[in-house]
């Protein structure tokens, strides 16, 4: 292959081709801008800046992907009123012992730092904490009523995939 000389500029046909890309699946939106040439078939022959100052002309930009969901004003409210009912209906302390409390939680092999996703103008970069990510990883499950602890659960490896029926 022939490396000299400018490398060819985006046209319209191709920079819609980018666009449907990203919008196809939200998957591609984690794709770094400079490897997204080698994922569309054709796009090989592109530099990386015609690649992301086409993104850029098209409104594109690369954010930080919010970690959490935001918690808002009405799901505080609910989850306030839902404690109050709770501490109506059990108003003294002996009565949580008869309450059974549980949690799990995931030890992933994830990147813990910042992830960037694409993200357009016209879209809120918080949507994309919706964005649900498959990583490899083990879980715990654990509980606890009154004083006393379990019972508790950890998924092992070799246990294979968490599906309902396993769950």
């Amino acid at each position: 292959m022939d490396k000299r000389g400018r490398k060819p500029v985006l046209r319209t046909p191709q920079k819609i081709q980018l666009r449907e890309f990203l919008l196809e699946d939200p998957a591609y939106r984690n794709l770094p801008w400079p490897d997204l040439r080698w994922y569309i078939p054709g796009f090989e022959i592109y530099g990386e800046e015609a690649i992301i100052n086409a993104l850029r002309a098209m409104g594109w930009k690369r954010r930080v992907r919010p970690r959490r969901i935001v918690l808002t004003e009405r799901h505080k409210a609910a989850r306030l009123t839902f404690a109050y009912e709770q501490l109506y209906l059990r108003p003294n302390p002996e009565d949580w012992e008869r309450v059974l409390f549980s949690d799990e939680t995931w030890a992933t092999t994830s990147l813990m730092w910042k992830k960037w996703v694409t993200v357009h103008d016209s879209e809120d970069v918080e949507a994309f904490a919706l964005i649900w990510k498959k990583p490899h990883g083990w879980i715990f499950w654990g509980s606890f009523a009154g004083a006393m602890k379990g019972p508790s659960f950890f998924w092992e490896k070799e246990y294979g995939g968490i599906t309902a029926e396993k769950y």
